[in-house]
C-alpha cells in the first residue's frame, strides 16, 4: 500500500502543481483571492480576511476596520511574493498616508504570534482569525471585504486510505471554521 506523504511546507502554487504532478505529494492545498484556481483544484472554503489588533488598540471599539484605518499604523504582512497577497497589496497601496510595513511574512501564525507581541497589527485570513489562540485578540471584519479561499488538488484514486481520511477530515474543519465566520 502506498504511504501517505504527509508533512508541509509553504511553497508557491507552481511548485505546488509540480509536486503534485511528479508524485511526490499526495496533497496540494493553495490560497487563492481570486476564485480562478489551478485546474484541477477545487475551492472547499472562502473566508475573507480579518484585521487582528492586540487588545487596547485604539481600532478595537470599531464595529469594522477599513483601509483608510490602516493609515500611518505599524502593519504586519503577508509577503508580497505570495500568490494570494496580490489583492491585500493592491489595498494597502491605495492608503494614504501608507501604514508602516513592520514584517512581511508568510506563514500566518508568525502574522498572529507578532500581533501578541504587540509588533503591530495584521489582516490575516479568516481561517487563521478564527484560530481559538487568538482569543487573547481582538478580530474584527475588514472594509473592503478582501475574499480568501482555501482550494485543495490531490492525487485522487491514487491516494492512500490514510491520504483519503485526512482529506476527508480537512474539509471538514475548513468547512466548520467557514460556516462558523
Amino acid at each position: 500500500m502506498d504511504q501517505f506523504n504527509g508533512g508541509g511546507s509553504v511553497w508557491r502554487t507552481e511548485r505546488i502543481i509540480a509536486e503534485l504532478d511528479a508524485g511526490r505529494v499526495d496533497i496540494g492545498l493553495i490560497h487563492s483571492s481570486s476564485e480562478n484556481v489551478p485546474s484541477g483544484f477545487k475551492i472547499i472554503a472562502s473566508s475573507p480576511l480579518k484585521c487582528v489588533l492586540p487588545p487596547g488598540h485604539r481600532l478595537c471599539n470599531a464595529d469594522v476596520v477599513k483601509a483608510q484605518d490602516l493609515r500611518n499604523e505599524r502593519l504586519i504582512a503577508y509577503h508580497n511574493s505570495l500568490d494570494f497577497a496580490d489583492t491585500f497589496w493592491r489595498v494597502i497601496e491605495g492608503v494614504d498616508p501608507p501604514p508602516e510595513i513592520a514584517v512581511e511574512a508568510s506563514q500566518s501564525a508568525l502574522l498572529r504570534d507578532l500581533v501578541r507581541y504587540r509588533v503591530g497589527i495584521t489582516l490575516l485570513d479568516g481561517f487563521t482569525a478564527s484560530d481559538t489562540m487568538l482569543t487573547d485578540m481582538v478580530v474584527k471584519p475588514f472594509v473592503p471585504s478582501l475574499p480568501f479561499h482555501l482550494a485543495v488538488a490531490s492525487r485522487g484514486s491514487r491516494l492512500s486510505a490514510d491520504a483519503r481520511e485526512f482529506l476527508s477530515i480537512l474539509i471538514g474543519v475548513v468547512t466548520e471554521i467557514a460556516n462558523r465566520r
